[in-house]
C-alpha cells in the first residue's frame, strides 16, 4: 500500500494546487541538484529549482518559528534535515521519507507543514528508495 502512496505522491510533488480565495498548496522536497547528470526536459529542470527555493523559504520559517534541534551525537540540526528531507545511513537521523507542503496566499508562503508516511508496520515511504 506505500508502494502506491509514493508512487501517487511522486506525481504530485511541485504540482501548485489551487484553491479559492488566493490560496494554494504544494508539496515539495529537496533535490540533489548534483545528481543529475543531465536534465533534458527543462520543465523538470525548473519545477526542481522551484522546489528547492522553496524549501530553502520554508526551512526560513521554521527557523524562526522553533528553537534549534541540534543531534548531541552527529551535530546536525534536525529540523533543517527534516523540512529538507536529509537522508542518513543512520537511521534516527534519516529523514528522506518526509515531504513539506505549504500553503500559499497570492504566491507568498503563509504556512509550513513537514511530514511522513508510515504503515503499521512502521515501515516509511522511502524504505525502499
Amino acid at each position: 500500500m506505500l508502494e502506491k502512496v509514493y508512487v501517487k505522491l511522486q506525481r504530485i510533488v511541485g504540482v501548485k494546487n489551487e484553491m479559492e480565495e488566493g490560496l494554494s498548496w504544494t508539496l515539495i522536497r529537496h533535490t540533489d541538484m548534483m545528481s543529475f547528470d543531465e536534465i533534458t526536459d527543462i520543465d523538470l529542470f525548473y519545477q526542481l529549482i522551484e522546489c528547492n527555493c522553496k524549501i530553502g523559504i520554508a526551512w526560513s520559517l521554521m527557523d524562526q518559528s522553533f528553537e534549534k534541534i541540534i543531534d548531541r551525537y552527529t551535530g546536525i540540526n534536525l529540523l533543517r534535515s527534516v523540512v529538507c528531507n536529509a537522508s542518513s545511513n543512520l537511521s534516527r537521523i534519516n529523514f528522506r521519507s518526509f515531504y513539506t507542503a505549504i500553503l500559499e496566499k497570492d504566491d507568498d508562503i503563509v504556512a509550513v507543514a513537514s511530514n511522513t508516511w508510515k504503515d503499521n508496520g512502521g515501515n516509511t515511504l522511502c524504505n525502499n528508495c
